[in-house]
């Protein structure tokens, strides 16, 4: 890792380049009206970007559904929050096996045997490779806000003493 920061490549539904039009080779040359041009330290560079972008609110993710793989008509469903609430079998395409009560994919109506067809900017109902669209999947869900719920839940299982 090293400073200049130079996009490389993007994550999936990636905000920079789907709304804010970045491109592969571009070089982040200011954050927030403050220049990091020709600044060297990729901490200082990288700590700065995180705090900026710490304060936005959480990029929602789009995944497509169809009932079935023939089927013309999509249904896109918009996430923001994790855990999304979807089980799915384990083969490619990805179908849904389960969806969770009261989770956000039960809120908004997805069923189960529809099949996952685009993960956010990407097409995977052509990919085959089961490993690959899950870790797809993983990637896409790991940014949203995790429900309060969740980080409660957690809490309660964790103990914290100091030394």
């Amino acid at each position: 890792q090293k400073a200049p920061i130079v996009v490389s490549s993007f994550t999936l539904n990636s905000y920079a380049k789907n709304a804010l039009g970045v491109k592969q080779g571009w070089m982040l040359v200011g954050i927030n009206e403050e220049s990091v041009r020709g600044d060297t330290n990729f901490n200082r560079v990288g700590a700065t970007l995180e705090y900026y972008i710490s304060q936005f609110p959480v990029w929602p993710l789009e995944l497509e559904f169809r009932e079935t793989l023939e089927s013309d008509e999509r249904t896109i469903v918009t996430f923001e929050e994790r855990p999304i609430g979807i089980e799915f079998f384990r083969r490619s395409p990805i179908q849904v096996e389960h969806i969770s009560p009261g989770t956000p994919a039960d809120l908004k109506h997805v069923k189960t045997h529809w099949y996952i067809t685009r993960i956010g900017d990407v097409d995977v109902l052509g990919n085959h490779n089961f490993h690959e669209v899950r870790a797809m999947l993983y990637e896409a869900v790991k940014p949203l806000n995790e429900k309060e719920e969740t980080v409660h839940m957690h809490r309660h299982h964790l103990e914290w003493r100091s030394n």
